[in-house]
């Protein structure tokens, strides 16, 4: 048996990993398992969370901490929210106990002005940001782009881009993405369509992948690139149209994305691991916990 203090959990919409953490915080070993929710709903989210822990053979008197869609209405079970704005600690000090013995769930962040909006995982990213001194603006891309303020060792607001989402749908079920097709990446085309971001309104740029193959002067690949840019050139400037620092917590390709599209566009960042935000805050949870 491991001599874990605690596991660290990040329940997503399409994967849950599980970390167990030693007592300075390194990680002794690690789970991962791909499932989306509504599957992991159906078969058990407690049948997934015991073939989740059961590699990682660690005690069952250290606590476990999850993070994500699984405390959501969806969920396995439902965690309130903790609105906007307020101290970051209110976060990490307060996980809620669920019915499974030492299992609790961290809440997502909400606000109500001007109008109301939810979060769930990436605050934790952001909390493990903000251990590292990070504050200001940051920028947590994905399927649903989050955009946070954070300063003072307050959490002061966010707004929610749903990018990924408008990207995967204008590609399947629109007349203006029908002639996209996958391929290898073309960062070129991708840097036209965030500079095309700085001048032509959204739902103008919308019709450009589809106009520019119609006249020749884009293949489907170039256009599957350009209209990415289009869109996360039009979320950055729109949330960030003064173009302060940011810091970016991402990996992997929405790092690549966003990195290149704010270096088009002039905006200084900060990169994060995303990864490695997330178990950072784990661990602190997880420590504040054992110190109750």
């Amino acid at each position: 048996m491991t001599h874990a203090v605690g596991v660290g959990i990040d329940w997503g919409s399409s994967n849950v990993r599980a970390w167990a953490f030693g007592s300075d915080g390194e990680i002794i070993t690690q789970n991962a398992i791909s499932m989306e929710f509504a599957d992991a709903r159906a078969h058990g989210f407690k049948n997934c969370y015991q073939s989740l822990l059961e590699p990682l053979n660690v005690s069952n008197d250290v606590p476990r901490i999850a993070c994500g869609q699984i405390g959501s209405r969806t969920g396995w079970f439902e965690v309130p929210y903790i609105s906007c704005p307020g101290a970051l600690k209110n976060w990490l000090q307060a996980p809620i106990q669920t019915p499974e013995p030492n299992l609790y769930f961290l809440s997502g962040a909400s606000k109500s002005n001007p109008s109301p909006d939810v979060m769930r995982g990436e605050e934790t990213q952001i909390l493990g940001a903000t251990s590292q001194g990070h504050k200001g603006l940051f920028c947590l891309p994905g399927t649903h782009s989050k955009w946070a303020r954070i300063e003072k060792e307050q959490f002061l607001d966010f707004d929610t881009y749903v990018t990924g989402e408008l990207f995967a749908v204008s590609r399947k079920h629109t007349i203006f993405g029908e002639f996209t097709v996958e391929g290898e990446p073309d960062w070129q085309a991708f840097a036209k369509g965030v500079e095309a971001a700085k001048s032509t309104p959204l739902l103008n740029l919308l019709f450009l992948p589809r106009s520019q193959v119609l006249a020749q002067k884009q293949s489907g690949q170039e256009s599957t690139w350009y209209l990415s840019g289009c869109l996360i050139g039009s979320e950055i400037l729109s949330a960030n149209p003064n173009r302060l620092s940011v810091t970016l917590i991402a990996d992997g390709m929405m790092a690549e994305l966003y990195s290149r599209a704010m270096t088009v566009l002039g905006c200084n960042f900060a990169p994060l691991s995303a990864d490695a935000c997330t178990t950072t805050a784990l661990f602190r949870a997880i420590q504040s916990k054992i110190e109750t």
